[in-house]
């Protein structure tokens, strides 16, 4: 999982960006049976599923994280692909290059909905992801 100060700096950055759909934070629930989110509408998940720090000097004064963000598109099922698709393009035109604080996004990748990265098909829901790579280099 990141580390905190990773996660803060991309939690905030996407909700003062992202005001297309609600967010949620996938790994704040047990099941995507538990986010609250209606059946009507989309809406964007965002789940940290690892990270890795090495020394990136020595002596050790500094540290460099690598690690990858899921953000996961979810739109009802049934739902053509179309916006899922549009949704995961600003995204990630709003996300590639950028420098926040000590966290630089690295690459992003183009919307998909295999699973995995993308949530799995259900009765309920259909996910998409992007996988947004970035590395932060702290003391």
């Amino acid at each position: 999982m990141s580390s905190g100060y990773v996660r803060t700096k991309i939690n905030t950055f996407l909700e003062e960006n992202w005001t297309n759909t609600k967010i949620y934070y996938v790994d704040d629930y047990p099941s995507i049976d538990d986010i609250p989110a209606n059946n009507t509408d989309a809406w964007v998940g965002v789940e940290y599923p690892g990270a890795v720090e090495t020394v990136d000097s020595i002596p050790a004064n500094f540290w460099r994280e690598d690690g990858d963000v899921i953000i996961h598109i979810v739109t009802p099922n049934g739902w053509a692909s179309q916006m899922p698709i549009q949704y995961g393009d600003t995204l990630q035109q709003m996300l590639r290059g950028q420098r926040l604080g000590d966290v630089v996004i690295e690459n992003v990748s183009p919307v998909t909905d295999a699973s995995p990265p993308a949530l799995e098909l259900s009765s309920s829901w259909h996910g998409w992801a992007i996988i947004v790579r970035y590395y932060s280099i702290r003391s």
